[in-house]
C-alpha cells in the first residue's frame, strides 16, 4: 500500500508549492512557537534573494515522498531505501518540514498525485558536498546479552 513519487526533472517547478504549504503551515502555529514562526519567514526571505540559500530543499537535487496509509510502512520503506542509497553513496535527509508543507497544501498533494493518500516521508536525496572520516563519537551502548 506504499506509493512513491520521485520528483527529480520538475523539482523547480513544485518547489513554489512546497513554499506555499510551509508558510501556510507557519501561519497555523501558536503563538507560543513566533520565534520558529519567524525562522520560516526569515528562510523564505532568504531563498527569495538567493534561491541557494534553500532551507527548506537544501539544494537537493532529488525530492522522493512516499505515502501509505500506515505510516509505519511508509517510515521502514523510507529506511530501506535510505541505507540503500548511502551504500550508493548517496546522502539522504529525512525532512518532516517537507511532510507538512505537502499536507498544508492540498494542490502540492494533487501536483504529486497524491491527493487524499498520507504523506507520511520525505526524504532529500543527492550527493553530500561533504565526506567524514570517521562517526561522530557516541556514548557505550547500554546493552544486555542473555
Amino acid at each position: 500500500s506504499v506509493s512513491y513519487v520521485i520528483v527529480q526533472e520538475k523539482l523547480e517547478e513544485f518547489k513554489a508549492y512546497a513554499w506555499k504549504g510551509w508558510l501556510s503551515y507557519a501561519d497555523t502555529l501558536p503563538s507560543e512557537q513566533a520565534d520558529l514562526k519567524a525562522a520560516i519567514y526569515k528562510f523564505h526571505e532568504a531563498y527569495q534573494k538567493d534561491p541557494r540559500q534553500d532551507r527548506l530543499f537544501f539544494n537537493a537535487p532529488v525530492l522522493l515522498v512516499i505515502a501509505t496509509e500506515n505510516s509505519w510502512d511508509g517510515g521502514l520503506a523510507a529506511q530501506n531505501i535510505e541505507m540503500m542509497a548511502v551504500a550508493e553513496g548517496l546522502g539522504v535527509l529525512y525532512n518532516g518540514f517537507m511532510v507538512r508543507a505537502v499536507r498544508q497544501n492540498p494542490e502540492a498533494a494533487e501536483w504529486l498525485g497524491l491527493s487524499g493518500k498520507n504523506v507520511c516521508c520525505c526524504l532529500l536525496i543527492g550527493y553530500p558536498d561533504v565526506v567524514y572520516q570517521r562517526t561522530a563519537p557516541r556514548k557505550t551502548a547500554d546493552v544486555t546479552w542473555k
